[in-house]
This record gives structure tokens, sequence and C-alpha cells, in this order.
């Protein structure tokens, strides 16, 4: 071993206890030549009893190599030796990503069907219709870390993470607001920043060209099963009308290849033949498969993600969002919310604050009330179809979702795992308010978003409220015209799930209430409770 291994390796290897002064006898062989015997022994292919005589005694050799491999100092060695070369060679010491393999051999003919299988680990397929026979085969890729991300992205992440900002999220059925602040609520150390997200003319155009592309296949798929399996539908209605007539006509019947009328069922309503059971042409299958890969998610991923990327770069990593229940929304709107996907949006974006060493906080809506609070902590009562925030004591006019987003960024949690911890600081709402009025009211003032009033049967652009002009509904709803609560509003705390429920409370000097006594409540306000 040269000077300059030994120089390596000697700070891994532990300090015996008698040279600290711990008492113990003194060893009486040196850890470099321990370490040579090793080497030889490897480099040799030799066993241990067949050490030469020049080394210390082969006994005491393999006694200090066990003690080492039961402490970690063998892989120690290993992956500091293995650093130290990948840097050398322009790397980073440590490895990203790497390929599983496993070797496969074919079986004789002699080895039962029940030992027999598919090697898994060696290739992956899944469904691709532009590739031969409709699949496509794919490696195992084992990814170590977090990956590998490119130098734009490493250098935007961490300017994100030097903007020093705090700002909130309002999420809604057509669009996604977001309003961020100085963390110190300072103007000086920057003005307030809004930005809304919702669909363009353009990606409003694709979808619907999407959508018609979809219902077509759909249609061709269906005409598919009945052509090839005609004895499993009757003929349409019209198609019987016709022929009654022409029987009536004394003509000949004419032979249907595509039935158009219902499948044949028994009394009771259930299909003699179950769809299972049906004969399905190449056609057919071919396009199914294209039909699954027009319907993925993944290009609702990529959009999400480079949304994310765009908004944690502009308002930092620290955000906040209504902790709501969207599937509440799915029952109002239907697939209206397939289009803008805010769930995934907002999924997306916390993925991206911690990828930039932040995080996004989830606040209860019931201990919070942000769509009905002002930032004067004053009540502002709105229904679903009020868009527009009017405050009558502070004269603050502005867009629904803006305000909502600028009030998130003051919420704070006592527990940040526990939504319903959450409450509003109304006290710094107000200051934020007073300092940064020049431009708040510019801010928050965008726009209503697009949107169809809730309706049924109607998927285009909103309409406006009769005799209410700025006032619109944030997209259509699959279900009548009533008055209900907005999904993400308060309810009765009767009523209220219990993941949600917590004690409202502000942070400000209050006077006690109640048999409450007096002290730094969370959320809690005089005037909206």
């Amino acid at each position: 071993m040269t000077d300059a291994e030994w120089a390596a390796i000697r700070p891994l290897l532990p300090v015996p206890a008698w040279l600290q002064g711990r008492g113990g006898q003194p060893e009486g062989y040196c850890h470099r030549q321990m370490l040579d015997a090793i080497r030889y022994l490897v480099a040799g292919g030799i066993s241990w009893r067949a050490m030469p005589a020049d080394f210390p005694d082969w006994g005491r050799v393999y006694a200090f190599f066990r003690r080492w491999r039961e402490h970690g100092l063998i892989g120690e060695f290993h992956d500091r030796l293995r650093g130290k070369v990948r840097e050398r060679e322009g790397r980073e010491a440590e490895p990203t990503a790497g390929v599983i393999d496993a070797q496969s051999v074919r079986a004789a003919a002699t080895v039962p069907a029940a030992s027999r299988g598919y090697d898994g680990v060696d290739l992956v397929r899944r469904r691709d219709a532009s590739s031969p026979g409709g699949w496509a085969y794919e490696a195992h890729l084992m990814v170590l870390t977090s990956g590998y991300a490119s130098p734009a992205t490493r250098a935007r992440r961490a300017a994100a993470a030097d903007l020093n900002r705090v700002g909130g999220i309002d999420g809604n059925v057509s669009n996604l607001s977001v309003v961020s602040f100085p963390d110190t609520f300072d103007p000086a150390d920057g003005q307030v920043h809004s930005t809304r997200v919702e669909l363009t003319d353009a990606e409003r155009a694709a979808l619907e060209k999407a959508r018609r592309k979809e219902r077509g296949r759909k249609r061709a798929l269906d005409r598919s099963r009945r052509a090839t399996n005609p004895g499993q539908y009757a003929p349409s209605k019209r198609r019987q009308a016709r022929a009654a007539r022409r029987k009536t006509a004394g003509l000949p019947e004419r032979h249907v290849h595509v039935p158009g009328g219902a499948r044949a069922a028994n009394k009771a309503g259930v299909p003699k033949q179950a769809n299972r059971r049906d004969t399905l042409s190449a056609g057919y299958r071919l396009d199914r498969a294209r039909l699954a890969e027009a319907t993925t998610a993944a290009a609702k991923d990529h959009r999400a993600r480079r949304i994310a990327e765009r908004i944690v770069a502009d308002h930092g990593a620290n955000l906040t969002v209504e902790d709501c229940d969207i599937r509440t929304w799915y029952r109002l709107w239907g697939r209206a919310l397939q289009a803008t996907t805010p769930g995934r949006l907002i999924a997306a974006i916390g993925k991206e604050c911690e990828k930039t060493s932040g995080r996004l906080l989830r606040a209860s809506t019931f201990t919070t009330k942000l769509s009905q609070t002002c930032l004067c902590c004053d009540q502002v009562r709105k229904s679903l179809a009020d868009r527009v925030h009017t405050c009558t004591s502070c004269g603050l006019v502005a867009d629904r979702d803006m305000v909502s987003a600028a009030l998130a960024a003051h919420v704070r949690l006592t527990d940040p795992d526990d939504p319903s911890t959450a409450g509003l600081d109304t006290v710094q709402a107000r200051t934020t308010q007073i300092l940064f009025s020049p431009g708040l009211q510019e801010a928050l003032s965008s726009q209503p978003q697009r949107g169809g009033r809730p309706s049924r049967g109607r998927t285009h652009a909103a309409a406006h409220g009769p005799g209410i002009p700025g006032r619109q509904a944030s997209a259509r709803r699959n279900t009548p015209d009533r008055h209900r609560p907005t999904p993400n509003e308060t309810r009765p705390a009767n009523q209220r799930h219990k993941d949600h429920v917590g004690t409202a409370a502000h942070t400000g000097n209050t006077a006690a209430r109640g048999g409450i006594p007096a002290r730094e409540l969370i959320g809690w306000h005089p005037n909206t409770g």
C-alpha cells in the first residue's frame, strides 16, 4: 500500500481505546500491515491459512477483518474509494440512476408448465397502438436518488428558494389563483404578485377537438362490436317499423348488417350474453388501444408540472391552499373538472415546493372561512354565483378568488400536518391591506374568470347573471339552478367532516369571550367569529 492510499484510508479506521486514554492492551500489529495482508489475500485468491509468514498470523488478520466487516468499515472503504474514482472522471460522487438486469434462461422442453413464467425484470410491456403488435417493451430503470435535474432546473429552483416570499392558492373549478407577498410583509422588500391559471383559447380548442375525436372513436367501437355480434342486438325502432311496412307490402325482408337497437336481454333486462364473450375484430382491439392512449393522464401531468414550475418560480416555495374536498366538486360539475384538473395542479405544486426546499400547507376551510372574509377582517357573505368580492366596510372590490388567495397567505398552522389547526391571522391581514394598499387593489382586481352559469347542458363560456353585471359563475353545473353553499365554504358545526373540525381563532390581542380565559387565540375575530 502506497503512502497516498494509506492517507485516504487511515481516517476511516477506528482509533484503538488505548490511544485515546481509555485503557486496554496496546495492539500488537499495525493496521497498515493488516490491510496489506487482506489485499494480498484478495489479489492472490488464497485461503486464510495460506497467508505467507511475512504478514501477521492469519487468525489475527481474519479477526480484524471480521470486526471491521461487522462495523461496516469494509463497505465504507468501498464507497469512499468509488466516490473518489467518480470525481476523478468528472462525475458526481454518488450515482443518480442504475439499470436492473437479470439473466434469463430458456427452459428446456422437459420443464413443466408450473415452473415456467414470464421474466418481468428484463422487459416490461405496455399497450402502444403504434408499435408492431400493439405492445411496446421497456427495460426496468431504478432511480437511486431524486433523479437527474438539468442545470437550468437546479438554477430555477435555487432562485425560487431565495425569493423569500409567502403566498396563498385558491383552487376553483375553472381556474387557479395565486397571490404572494414578501415573507416580511414589508413593501420595501417587494410588492404583491398575483397569477391566474386558466385554460387559454388554444387549449380549449384542443380539448374540444379531442372530445370530438373521442366520441367518434367510441361510436366506431360500438359499430364494430355490433357488426361482429349481430345476433346480440335487436334492430332499431326505425328499422323495425320499416321492416313491418315491407312485410305488409309483400316485399322481401332486408338483411341488417349493423343492428342499431338495444342488446338482446331476457325479461329481467339482463343481457343474454356477457360483453366479455363477444367476438372482437382486430380493428376493434386496435381502436380500443388508441382510445386508451388518447385518454391517458400523461399530457395532463406534463401540463400540471409546467404550470407548477412557473408558479413556484414566481411566488416562491412556501404556499398555503385550502384543504377542499374535490370529490364534492365532481358531484356538482362532473366532467368539467377534467379540463382544468385542479387536484392535479395542486398536487404538482406541492411536489415542486418540496423539490425547492419549501412546502405546500393545507388549511381547513372551516377554521379559516377565506371565501367569506375580507382583508379588513369583516365578514362578506357570497354565494357561489358571486364572483366579485365587494366589502362595504373597507370598500375593497376585487375578484373573489384573488381575495381568498391573498387571505391564504396569512393563514398560520399550529401543526403543519393537521389542517384543522389552521387559523387566519386577521391582524396581519389588515396590516397588509394598509401597507400594500397602492398595488393591492390592482393585483386583486383582475378580470373574473370565464366559466358557465350553473345550468344543465351548457359547456361553453360563461354568462352574466341577469341584471348583475360583473357577476359570473366559475363553471357549469350538472344540477339544476338552486341556492346552495359553495363546496369550499363553511357549514354548520353539526355538518362538518371530522377531519376538518377545528377551532377558529385570531392571533391578535382580543378580549376573553364566554368562559375562555384571555389569551391569544388563533383565527377568532369579534365580527367573523
